[in-house]
């Protein structure tokens, strides 16, 4: 949200969600349409928060709990890793 501080409720709710027992999800599409229409989320799992910079708005960096699966590697063009 554009007008998330960091040190704002909505900020520290993003920052402390696994102290709270809150579950953050990753979704991501490659572009808002296909064929005209909303293109599909794909689902990669759940993510805890890394770090952040910014005000207004904040980037948030998120940590995958789990590697992306191999499945999903091509499609949403991860990188190997080395």
């Amino acid at each position: 949200q554009k007008r998330t501080r960091q040190d704002s409720k909505h900020g520290r709710l993003i920052r402390d969600h696994q102290a709270l027992g809150i579950l953050v999800h990753l979704f991501v599409r490659h572009h808002k349409l296909a064929d005209g229409k909303g293109a599909p989320f794909v689902y990669c799992g759940q993510v805890d928060f890394a770090t952040w910079e910014g005000e207004q708005p904040i980037a948030v960096q998120w940590s995958l709990r789990e590697s992306v699966p191999e499945r999903l590697r091509g499609s949403l063009k991860v990188p190997d890793a080395t």
